[in-house]
């Protein structure tokens, strides 16, 4: 289950998993009109993150073009 995160502009949702035994935390918002999916280990930085606000323009995989 989700949880959603509102930062004034617009509403982060927060999942968590996990990964090879320990815990993940995944942001997923829509940006730039694609789906964006954030990776963390630690809650409180997944957190702080969706509170200040998603990245205007999110990073792009090698793959296509990015630096992530």
């Amino acid at each position: 289950m989700a949880t959603e995160i509102s930062n004034g502009r617009q509403t982060v949702k927060l999942y968590r998993s996990v990964n090879r035994g320990k815990a993940m935390y995944q942001l997923a918002y829509y940006a730039g009109g694609r789906r964006v999916q954030r990776n963390f280990s630690d809650k409180s930085e997944a957190k702080r993150v969706a509170r200040a606000g998603p990245t205007p323009n999110p990073p792009r995989c090698r793959r296509h073009g990015g630096v992530s």
